[in-house]
């Protein structure tokens, strides 16, 4: 859905063609529920503001271009033929994330001794 108006109590939006066709009743339920206030969802011929999804799509496109742009990053992908970016996150979401089940973390050396065995050599 898009985004057309909003006034306390009123919501009017755009469905998008894949809108479930309860939506609108169950997001008047909603709001009634969380704000404990009637609220009226109208449905517009306007077109509204963008999706929610369509404006992550193209901060996601904008963060890749960025990325791609980057000397570093182009030195990487020249040297290495068909190599290809499948991902970007941005350093702060990465800190507030927990790392995926299958990411292992690397072994420190020093956990065992490496810095050690630098004095016997």
């Amino acid at each position: 859905m898009r985004l057309v108006r909003y006034e306390d109590g009123q919501l009017e939006i755009t469905l998008e063609p894949s809108a479930r066709k309860t939506l609108i009743a169950d997001l008047q339920r909603k709001l009634s529920e969380w704000t404990g206030k009637r609220w009226v969802v109208v449905v517009s011929r306007e077109e509204g503001a963008p999706t929610v999804a369509s404006q992550a799509q193209v901060k996601k496109s904008e963060l890749e271009q960025g990325v791609r742009a980057d000397p570093l990053v182009q030195a990487v992908l020249a040297r290495f033929p068909g190599a290809e970016i499948v991902g970007v996150r941005r350093r702060d979401d990465m800190i507030s994330e927990a790392p995926p089940a299958d990411d292992v973390p690397l072994a420190n050396p020093d956990d065992y001794g490496a810095s050690d065995m630098d004095d016997e050599l």
